[in-house]
């Protein structure tokens, strides 16, 4: 995967990021992490905690 793909969750993120978010690859990094963000239908970012952008493994994500 690389940077500006979209993919979807694979399971529950966060209590706002269920399973089957669709996001798009902000940053790649080693080892298979990548910063990430979530946007709603509105174009408007989701965040969670005070966050809009997570760095998440790989293997919670499926390319669209």
């Amino acid at each position: 995967m690389q940077e500006y793909d979209i993919f979807i969750l694979k399971e529950d993120l966060n209590p706002v990021l269920p399973k089957n978010s669709k996001g798009v690859i902000m940053l790649c990094y080693p080892n298979n992490e990548y910063e990430v963000e979530f946007v709603k239908d509105d174009t408007t970012n989701i965040e969670y905690q005070g966050r809009s952008t997570f760095t998440i493994s790989g293997d919670l994500m499926e390319k669209v």
